[in-house]
Order: structure tokens, then sequence, then C-alpha cells
């Protein structure tokens, strides 16, 4: 529900937060091998691992993927709604270039992908002559589209020790955040332009990744870590000119710019991954995600630390195809007054997953369905299947 006359101000007292939907935040290391992103991966989601697997690679290559996935029926509180955009992008692109005695790596894929539809608002405007003090003047439409892309240079090199290789690699990360905001008019708003409420924003940060692989004989070993970034950005909601009824508040009208600002951040991650040989034909693959949380979120005590975890079992059945079966569970913390009930079990997934890989020549086919029906929470309900080509 909007007041009309709150209008009439040069700068809201507010902030939009963004980039707070654990559902637009992307798994990007979704491939033929499931969920692994600090030891085992492909080319195409190079932006998105441990930079240390570049030299892990050794030949020039390239690759891209997409990602697919369902519509949830339900999402977030009051029921907002959210749909990831852009599905005509690829979901990341990547290219591997070996020189000695370097690896040279540049990707892409998008981080975070989110519209969200925040359903019919009232907007309303005080009537000292009603019952209730206000009557209802119209309604609103609003639409919130935030996509944050990230772009990455990566170099890695390899140490050889024994019989052992040590792969360490550092990224510089790019990341490009979009964001806007449309808002159509559904009634008679007293005059409201349908474009009064519109903002758009775009902005961009650096951040960086590092990590390394210890490759023995029948076991692989990874850790990295990936320094988050913040926004906190002012946003301006272009002119308007709202004009109440006569009989209201003395012919209210309110005209000029609003300013507000947008904030959200991407957090401080450390990964630590395993790969182990069970026999000639299967390995396992084991994942933990600990994700940091900003000193602002511990001192509102909104939000805690945050594990993730996946397990994969990956099967090479010939020289051509391998077979991959797992699971990933990823959890939400927010410590609330309960008035939008148990968020924390709502936002809770465990994603089941079955994929594989399919190798012609110099091409690599692979592909990884995730669905989380089962296992999760009301909000997180879905099911994502990634596709990738990469051309060694």
């Amino acid at each position: 529900m909007i007041t009309a006359p709150l209008w009439g101000q040069k700068k809201l007292a507010t902030t939009e937060p963004i980039l707070f939907m654990p559902q637009g935040f992307v798994l990007a290391p979704l491939s033929g091998y499931g969920y692994s992103n600090a030891v085992e991966n492909t080319v195409a989601n190079l932006t998105g691992v441990n930079p240390a697997f570049i030299s892990c690679i050794g030949q020039f290559s390239v690759g891209f993927s997409y990602h697919l996935e369902s519509k949830m029926k339900n999402s977030w509180i009051a029921d907002i709604h959210h749909y990831r955009l852009s599905n005509y992008l690829p979901q990341s692109v990547g290219l591997v270039l070996p020189l000695k005695p370097f690896h040279i790596a540049a990707g892409f894929h998008q981080y975070f992908s989110s519209e969200l539809d925040h359903g019919k608002i009232t907007v309303i405007a005080l009537d000292p002559t009603s019952g209730t003090g206000y009557r209802e003047v119209g309604a609103i439409h609003p639409v919130s589209k935030t996509l944050l892309s990230k772009n990455s240079f990566a170099i890695s090199k390899s140490f050889k020790q024994k019989t052992n290789l040590l792969h360490l690699g550092v990224q510089l990360n790019y990341y490009r955040l979009s964001h806007e905001r449309e808002t159509k008019v559904l009634d008679g708003t007293g005059g409201m332009d349908t474009n009064a409420l519109d903002s758009k924003l775009s902005v961009s940060k650096l951040g960086y990744t590092m990590g390394f692989i210890y490759e023995m004989t029948n076991l692989k070993l990874g850790a990295f870590y990936d320094q988050g970034v913040k926004f906190r950005e002012p946003i301006e909601v272009g002119d308007f000119e709202l004009k109440l009824p006569s009989e209201l508040i003395g012919n209210f009208e309110g005209i000029g710019d609003f300013e507000y600002e947008v904030a959200g951040e991407t957090h401080n991650r450390f990964s630590l991954g395993i790969q182990s040989y069970a026999s000639d034909r299967v390995k396992i693959l084991a994942d933990v995600n600990y994700l940091f949380r900003s000193e602002a979120e511990n001192r509102q005590k909104n939000r805690t630390a945050q594990m993730d975890y996946a397990l994969n079992i990956n099967i090479r059945l010939n020289r051509y195809a391998q077979a991959t079966c797992g699971f990933y569970n990823t959890s939400y913390y927010y410590d609330s007054d309960g008035s939008f009930g148990d968020m924390n079990s709502k936002l809770r997934a465990t994603f089941l997953m079955l994929g594989g890989i399919l190798t012609v020549k110099r091409i690599q086919l692979d592909f990884c369905v995730a669905d989380s029906h089962w296992l999760s929470g009301a909000w997180r309900k879905q099911t994502i299947v990634k596709l990738g080509v990469v051309l060694h």
C-alpha cells in the first residue's frame, strides 16, 4: 500500500534490497560432473570455479553453456514471485589458452538473475471525510529486474613435485550490475504517468578469486577463496506529476524527482573440494562452500554464515561417455521475529542431480538435470537443466 502524499518528498529515507533472493543466485558450477567447483569442471564454467583448474587443461579450449529452469509457483513473502531473466543469453562462456609456463583464461557467467513481480499495490490518499481516514485512488504493479554478470581474466601455473602436481591460480573479476524497476498503472490513479515510478541503474565493481589444486595419483584436493562485492548506490525516479481529486488534501500536487538507494552484496566464499578414484572407472567428488556474512548483517542479527555441500559419483562408461549422479544441499539462515513464518525451512533446498558427458573427437557435450521438488522448502521447488559444449 502506498500513501500518495509521500511522493511530494525529494528524497525517500528508504533502501531497496537487491541480490537477496537465494533463488536468483545461479548454480554456476553445474555441469556433467554434477556440482563441483573446487577440483573438477568444464571450460564453459571456468569463471565460477577454482581458477587453478585452468592449468589442468592441456590444450586450447573454448566452451559455453545454457541454463534453463522451471518457474516457481511460490518464491517469497507477500506473494512476490521470482523468475529468471535473459534465458536467451548463454549462462556462461569460457576460453583457455596454454602459454608456457602459464595458462591464461577469460570467461563470463550470469551470477545473479531475477525478475521480482510485486503484484498489485494499492495507492491511497488521506481523506479525513471518510470513515477510514483514507481513500483508495488507484493501484500500481511494480516489477524489479536485477542482472549481475561476472566477467573474469585468470592466470594459472603448475609446479611438479616428484609424482604430484600443484596448480595455483588467481582471477580478476569484473562485476556488472543492471537493475531496473518498471511500474504499471492498473487503475485510474489520479493522473499518475504510467512511467512515473520507473528507474534504472547500472554500476560495476571489481573482485578477485585465488585458489590451488594439489593433484596426486588417485586423489585431488582443491580450495579457493572468492572475494564478494558490495553495492550501495543511489537511484533516481524520473520527473513525474501526481494529481489527486480536488476534494482530497486541498488538491495536493507532487512534482519532481525521487531519490532512494539500492543495496546488496555477494558474500565472501571459501570452497574446499576433493576428488578420489574408487576404481579406474569410478571417482567421487565432494565439495563444501562456506559463505561469510558481512559485519552489517551480523550486527543486525538477521543473517548468519551459510554452509553448502555437494557429493557426486562419476562413472566412466567407455572412452566416449561418462555418467554422474549426486546431490547439492543449500540453506538460508534468517533470524526473524516469525512475522513471515519459518523462512529458513521454506528457502532450504536439496537438489538431486543426474548428468553426463559425451566426448567425440575434439567436441565435448555435457548436461546436468538438477531437481529440488522432493526434499526442499516451499519456495525452492524447481527443475534446472544445464547444457554445455566445449571445443578442444
